[in-house]
């Protein structure tokens, strides 16, 4: 009955390696990267610098709803946890030692010893509840980061099969400053008045801006705004002292 258990254990762990698969790593500071999506929905990526003995930890919570989160592993020590969505300090282990078994079965040998190393040193510390983020807060973090973005969170969604991906924005915004730009056109010909069409212009701006953070719940993109806030300023001038 033994040797079947083992014999069962053994084909599990075979099982939990060959779903491991591997890519050259598109984040700065690091060579490799193994991901994998598990059976309960979780999206686990490891991606790794055995020069400098540094491991990055990545998991989509599937738990969370996919929330994601990273943890950096440098020299046998966990060196920073965060939550991506906010961009702030979160308690990453205790979610990575929920899914040991995964990371335990890593292909690459010296990959998992690190790895297994900092789950394991890190378990004696009490685990503390996720801090509930202030909507307004993350909002202004997800700006910031978007135009500030630090090196270990500008890359999190590697586009491999099974991986969610954040929503592609490029056609959206261009839909926008299309619809902008018809408007104010539109209106040159009816009045042919640039006062008109530069207040046009600026209101379209600062519509869109707020569309994008009230409707869409979105951070708002500065350079879109700023096109038709400055091509309305220079139409009301162009307008009033000029034509």
């Amino acid at each position: 009955m033994s040797a079947k258990k083992a014999k069962k254990g053994v084909r599990q762990s075979d099982s939990k390696e060959a779903g491991w698969k591997r890519r050259p790593s598109e984040i700065r500071g690091y060579q490799m990267a193994h991901f994998m999506n598990t059976e309960a929905g979780d999206y686990l990526r490891v991606d790794y610098n055995l020069k400098e003995k540094r491991v990055r930890m990545f998991i989509e919570d599937a738990d969370e709803g996919g929330n994601p989160y990273f943890a950096v592993v440098s020299n046998g020590k966990v060196i920073s946890q965060k939550n991506v969505t906010s961009n702030r300090e979160a308690n990453v282990i205790p979610r990575l030692q929920k899914r040991a078994e995964y990371f335990n079965s890593l292909p690459h040998r010296d990959v998992r010893n690190i790895v297994k190393t900092a789950l394991g040193s890190e378990q004696k510390e009490p685990a503390k509840a996720p801090e509930k983020a202030d909507p307004h807060q993350e909002l202004l973090e997800r700006t910031r980061r978007r135009y500030f973005k630090d090196e270990e969170g500008a890359v999190e969604y590697s586009g491999e099969p099974g991986a969610r991906r954040r929503p592609v924005r490029g056609l959206r915004e261009l839909a926008d400053v299309l619809v902008g730009v018809a408007a104010c056109t539109g209106l040159y010909f009816l009045t042919r008045n640039f006062v008109i069409i530069g207040i046009t212009a600026g209101v379209i701006g600062m519509g869109i801006g707020a569309i994008d953070i009230l409707v869409r719940r979105r951070d708002p993109s500065i350079i879109k705004t700023l096109f038709f806030m400055l091509g309305g300023l220079g139409s009301y001038i162009y307008g009033y002292y000029y034509f």
